[in-house]
């Protein structure tokens, strides 16, 4: 195999294949990009058997060849070259890398053979996205994913198509939130699966790094691929049911008022100072339709109140209980300048919206006194 191409598609192909997470053991080859020419372009490709990433790199190829290469040396030497072209050759499992008249590696590989091949789905439903779309998507809805996985059946981001409108949605049992947007729908199948949270990290991750517009999504009975110009993700499903959750979110409030999200952000974050170090509380009490005091307290530091002007629709004299960063996170997760925060009573679920209230809201529970 020989290919040339340019330093920075080279590197971005690399740091797009380059996985996180842990190092595996067992299968040392694991640890190694597998490098070969596909199809008339270059593909830098890495799994860890549950997910597998394939970038493509432009440039010009003069012949097939396979090897496999140690990820992290590849990625420091590739990154401190100069940006220039660069010519990688495959001879006798050892690749050799050229750049200008001043610059040459090899590097000593194992063979192609010994690489596990990325799985091949069995489509059951594809649709395509907006890059920007699905990855907003996956974002707002990874803010609420769990930090572990003890329950496998909400250890990743739902995404659910029901007729004309996409859904996706992550949970912890504490938070939910939920992004949905209107998609021109070919059919009138529906469908609902769940991306592992690891997954979704990836593909946030990569997708930061290309430019392509659109994504091809290609659903299995246990697999989904994610496809574009620049890279494709394959990846295991979650097996499982994803909790019915609809029947748990308020139709209905017995309040509601808008607040300027700096001003609440900064009460919230004034307030954490002295809130619990194990429960993160913080107070909001609605003194009248006008004004929101958020106040908390700690035997050991001290109090805080902090006044916040409001509007507020409904009955005021009221007090609720939250986590402040889980107030936080959804703060940050809604559009515009202004916060709706719709509450019942002390023990159910609070919902924030922000200036796209039909396409994103942030469900939070209070914490119970």
């Amino acid at each position: 195999m020989k290919f040339t191409c340019l330093q920075e598609n080279l590197l971005k192909g690399i740091q797009i294949a380059k996985q996180s997470g842990t190092k595996h053991t067992t299968l040392p080859v694991l640890q190694n990009f597998l490098i070969q020419e596909l199809q008339g372009t270059l593909t830098i490709t890495s799994t860890n058997l549950e997910l597998g990433i394939r970038a493509h790199v432009r440039g010009k190829e003069e012949g097939d060849g396979a090897i496999t290469i140690p990820q992290d040396k590849l990625l420091a030497y590739v990154k401190n070259l100069p940006q220039d072209k660069v010519q990688l050759t495959v001879e006798d499992q050892t690749l050799h890398l050229v750049s200008g008249s001043d610059f040459s590696a090899d590097f000593h590989g194992i063979t192609a053979e010994e690489f596990p091949e990325l799985p091949v789905i069995q489509t059951e439903h594809i649709i395509t996205l907006a890059t920007n779309d699905f990855r907003t998507a996956l974002k707002l809805a990874s803010v609420s994913l769990p930090k572990n996985d003890y329950r496998p059946e909400i250890a990743g981001v739902y995404v659910a198509k029901k007729g004309q409108t996409l859904i996706f949605t992550g949970t912890d049992g504490f938070r939910l939130s939920e992004k949905r947007f209107q998609i021109p729908a070919l059919d009138d199948q529906e469908f609902a699966y769940i991306i592992p949270a690891k997954t979704v990290a990836e593909i946030t991750r990569i997708l930061d790094l290309t430019d392509d517009e659109e994504v091809s999504l290609s659903f299995g009975e246990n697999q989904v691929s994610i496809t574009a110009t620049q890279v494709e993700i394959i990846s295991k499903l979650v097996e499982g049911n994803f909790p019915q959750y609809e029947g748990l979110i308020p139709q209905q409030f017995a309040r509601s008022l808008s607040v300027d999200k700096n001003d609440l952000v900064q009460a919230i974050r004034l307030s954490a100072v002295f809130a619990s170090d194990t429960v993160n509380d913080v107070k909001f009490s609605f003194l009248d339709e006008k004004t929101l005091s958020i106040k908390s307290s700690n035997t050991e530091i001290g109090e805080n109140v902090t006044n916040v002007p409001i509007s507020l629709s409904g009955e005021a004299g009221f007090e609720i209980t939250f986590n402040y960063t889980y107030l936080l996170d959804g703060i940050n997760s809604c559009l515009g300048d202004v916060i709706t925060l719709h509450v019942n009573d002390s023990d159910s679920p609070a919902i924030m919206k922000g200036d796209n209230p039909d396409e994103f809201f942030y469900l939070v529970m209070p914490i119970r006194e």
